[in-house]
């Protein structure tokens, strides 16, 4: 029987105050609300300068200055704004990444994304790692490199800058697959009341309210969501509230403050992985591990922050500050020989950073210069007991253990105009992390634990951009990458009957990437394209040794990672910035992850196992004058691809058909949207092993369906 709600843990009353004062706030302000123009985004990057607006906020890029910044950057980047999301349901990175070129996600249930993958970025773990998610250009990441999507407030984010792969030096990222800039709503640019609501299939429900103002020299916005699903699978259900305030605060004409607030709490049952026959024949049913020892999660998360700019004669300064507290409660497998059971922990990250950027002239030269610092800290603390049929027995505690994680990036960039038309790109980044382990209770097999390791890199950039025409750019790099392991991958859960926590020492992961590719717009035309080939080494992966014995999360010697990432709009009629085009539009979006080990004593030249090698996205959309919308769209993995590194099993192939239609006024946004129309059984997600044919586990449950058929519809009101 599949539940209706989760909340198997009553939230602490703080919680329930904070929404109170919050829905108060919202209710109270909405009769000096403005009135706004709720029309999304559909953004081309231009190759003009674009002046903010005397209303806009000073700390939050708008969309079209934020495609100025991502037009000088030389190499695969990609502004998504909130138009194509609003189309049809929304809330989740599900949604808002769905038309982002170059990203694969993966889920376990349709909720939210498990999975954010770039380039092959955490191509193995379980939770999106290997991409930096930051908000107005504070990380959101923990310290040792997770990310965790399901306390993010996407009601509150206007346009998400994606830079993939080193790209994303422009915010010091350390990782290996690039960083997703998210950027918040504020009172300025998003004054008025809106109210949003949505239902579909499988019991979903979303509901969002946000309200801003912008008065003299100050500004406020405040944004509250909540969305529950029954899930299409058993034992599935979910819910998640997020609220979140931003303040802004107008010093002069050229200085501003920003604070920000958000809180969150999810709950959610956990179905576990199905075996490709449970897959192909029973996709709904959940593993009968995670039905006797109850699976679920519960994460409670605050965070706080402040963004400082001023604009001085000597340049831009950018100031940051931010906490973030988190609270988790994951009831996973106890057996006698694996005794993970519920982990109970709490995890503090603190951090800022710091950017200087300055134009000026040189030898006659133009120069953009930035340089900055971005440090952050983590400490977690965990314990872990016995599940025992869902209940957490407290008197049996088989690890107890805190993390400690620092992360010290300095990074600096030089844009400089050779030409009126060819621009040279140069950076490096300099970074030193550590992670520390502290093992408390190490009277389990593998005794105490405790280690430090420390991680340093030095990342250059080297690029160029020619602008061939006003609307077209070439670009090309070549750069170097760096990712240390996460605490996942340093401190695995051991088996045996006595196993617990078990430190185990490994390299960082470092990749040279050589990048080509143009972007631009002639005519009805719109294209995005980039090809890339990185070469790393020491990737994270789970392997056996010649003889077939596993060896666990390792670091492999050599791989290489090749791709394509393209884009292509075809619009009847010329968009404006802030407003779809009429009449017939067609998106495709076609992505190559080609990633294969390199002379591998093992596995030789075999593909690395865990994401699609071909994926096509297409959307043919008609927009009517008078607001109406509709169009279908497809999503299509033409080829199998690996599930083990020994490349004996495989995840098939699928096509996915879906259509929307709706209609947007000034006032009022309606739209329905089908799903997987032909009902595909496939896998939304899989958990690559060494070698299938090797694997103590019998079963194999390594898939995540994904959504069958459903439908969803919603109404949006603004005022």
């Amino acid at each position: 029987m599949v539940n209706s709600s989760v909340g198997l843990e009553s939230p602490r009353s703080a919680w329930g105050k904070i929404h109170l004062i919050l829905g108060y706030l919202l209710l109270a302000s909405g009769s000096f609300a403005q009135a706004e123009n709720p029309e999304g985004k559909v953004l081309v990057l231009p190759t003009a300068q674009v002046s903010a607006a005397p209303s806009s906020p000073l700390t939050v890029l708008s969309p079209d200055q934020a495609a100025l910044e991502l037009s000088l950057v030389s190499g695969a980047v990609q502004l998504i704004g909130d138009e194509k999301t609003h189309d049809g349901r929304s809330g989740s990175f599900l949604d808002l990444l769905s038309h982002a070129t170059g990203i694969t996600l993966g889920t376990g249930n349709a909720g939210e994304a498990e999975k954010i993958s770039i380039r092959g970025s955490g191509i193995q773990s379980d939770n999106p790692l290997g991409v930096e998610l930051l908000v107005d250009g504070l990380p959101y990441n923990q310290g040792d490199g997770e990310a965790n999507l399901e306390e993010m407030d996407l009601g509150a984010i206007k346009a998400a800058e994606i830079y993939r792969g080193a790209n994303a030096l422009r915010y010091g990222s350390y990782v290996l697959g690039g960083a997703i800039n998210l950027l918040s709503r504020t009172g300025r640019d998003s004054p008025g009341t809106s109210l949003c609501f949505q239902a579909g299939s499988f019991g979903y429900l979303r509901g969002q309210a946000s309200w801003g103002q912008a008065s003299g020299a100050t500004d406020l916005f405040v944004d509250l969501s909540a969305r529950q699903t029954n899930g299409f699978r058993d034992h599935s259900a979910e819910n998640a509230e997020v609220a979140s305030v931003n303040a802004g605060f107008r010093l002069n004409a050229n200085t501003e403050n920003r604070i920000y607030f958000s809180a969150s709490r999810w709950d959610r049952l956990i179905p576990g992985d199905l075996t490709a026959d449970d897959l192909a024949n029973n996709p709904r049913q959940a593993s009968d591990d995670a039905i006797d020892g109850d699976f679920r999660t519960h994460t409670r998360s605050l965070r706080v922050a402040d963004i400082f700019v001023t604009d001085t004669t000597s340049g831009r300064w950018e100031a940051g500050l931010f906490f973030h507290h988190r609270d988790f409660l994951i009831y996973d497998l106890y057996a006698p020989d694996y005794r993970l059971g519920v982990t109970d922990s709490f995890s503090d990250n603190v951090g800022g950073n710091l950017t200087w950027i300055r134009e000026f002239e040189s030898a006659g030269l133009d120069h953009h210069f930035l340089l900055g610092v971005a440090p952050t800290g983590e400490t977690e603390r965990s314990r872990n007991f016995e599940n025992n049929e869902g209940t957490i027995d407290r008197n049996t505690m088989t690890a107890d253990f805190s993390d400690h994680s620092i992360n010290f990036p300095l990074f600096f960039e030089d844009r400089i105009a050779l030409t009126p038309a060819l621009s040279l790109n140069l950076g490096v980044q300099a970074v030193f992390t550590r992670r520390k382990f502290t093992d408390f209770d190490w009277t389990d097999d593998g005794g105490n634990q405790s280690r430090a390791r420390d991680f340093r890199a030095l990342s250059p950039k080297f690029g160029v951009i020619d602008q061939l025409s006003p609307n077209t750019q070439v670009f090309a790099n070549i750069s170097r990458g760096f990712q240390p392991p996460s605490f996942d991958d340093l401190t695995p859960f051991q088996s045996g009957e006595n196993g617990g926590v078990i430190y185990t020492p490994l390299a960082a992961q470092h990749a040279w990437t050589g990048e080509i590719g143009t972007r631009g717009q002639r005519g009805v035309a719109e294209w995005d394209l980039a090809l890339y080939q990185s070469e790393w080494r020491n990737e994270l992966l789970e392997l056996n040794d010649a003889n077939g014995h596993s060896l666990g999360t390792v670091n492999a010697n050599r791989t290489r990672h090749s791709g394509i990432e393209a884009g292509l709009t075809l619009a009847r009629s010329p968009h404006e910035i802030g407003r779809p085009a009429t009449g017939w539009s067609l998106q495709l979006d076609y992505t190559l992850n080609d990633f294969r080990f390199r002379d591998d004593p093992v596995y030789g030249n075999n593909r690395i196992a865990g994401i699609p090698v071909h994926l096509f996205k297409a959307e043919l959309m008609y927009r009517a004058k008078n607001g109406f919308y509709f169009g279908p769209n497809v999503e299509y993995s033409p080829q199998r691809y690996a599930v083990d590194e020994a490349n004996t099993l495989f995840a098939d192939s699928y096509s996915l058909l879906g259509v929307k239609l709706g209609i947007q006024r000034e006032r009022f946004r309606l739209f329905v949207e089908f799903r997987n129309l032909s009902n595909s059984r496939y896998a939304s997600m899989i958990k690559p092993i060494a070698d299938a044919r090797t694997s103590d586990d019998d079963d194999l449950q390594l898939f995540s369906p994904g959504e069958p058929r459903n439908v969803s519809g919603g109404l949006s009101i603004y005022w």
